[in-house]
């Protein structure tokens, strides 16, 4: 009984120890955030902090990874809804969805993106999920070519996706989604 209420203390202590760190970076820059400051912002002690973290880097890269996970069950839950259809629609959606819903979070990771690695975990989130779905499309056989068209859609989705969230997210996502798509297509017709 007693690892339980340590389990939801430790729980409760790393929730407070990244929305600090959340709130600090809407005010200043990730680099001019110490560990002291994240847990006056939190309430609790820095002994707290360093229970849990090492650093405010692995905090950071703490909150990046939880985004990663919960979008990569996304992708797991819909990956198969693609099939061989034409329209990467059955992902993309609700990953848009997603952002949406994490806005200020991707907002803050990317406005301090020298100290975040967030772009390139997002990329290979990315870029794992569509190989598969890539070489049955498209009947890609060369593996030099497959990461060459991987790595271009991957990074114009993500560019696509990035211009969408810095717009205000008004361009409605059924046309983002057609963008994409058409990114997609006119770039494997190129390339394969």
């Amino acid at each position: 009984m007693h690892k339980n209420t340590d389990d939801r203390r430790a729980k409760r202590s790393r929730r407070l120890l990244k929305e600090g760190l959340l709130t600090l970076m809407q005010e200043k820059k990730f680099k001019d955030i110490s560990a002291r400051d994240i847990t006056e912002s939190a309430d609790l002690n820095r002994g707290t902090f360093y229970l849990h973290y090492p650093d405010t880097q692995a905090l950071l890269d703490s909150i990046e990874d939880d985004i990663m996970a919960e979008a990569q069950q996304l992708v797991d839950l819909h990956l198969k809804d693609l099939g061989d259809g034409n329209s990467l629609e059955p992902v993309l959606l609700p990953i848009l969805d997603y952002i949406e819903e994490k806005h200020k979070t991707i907002q803050l990771l990317l406005r301090n993106s020298n100290a975040s690695s967030f772009l390139d975990k997002l990329h290979d989130l990315i870029y794992k999920n569509s190989l598969g779905y890539a070489k049955a499309r498209f009947g890609i056989r060369d593996e030099a070519k497959l990461n060459y068209f991987l790595s271009y859609a991957s990074f114009g989705i993500m560019g696509m996706v990035m211009e969408w969230a810095g717009q205000g997210m008004t361009l409605p996502k059924e046309k983002l989604i057609a963008y994409a798509d058409d990114l997609v297509d006119r770039s494997a017709q190129a390339i394969f």
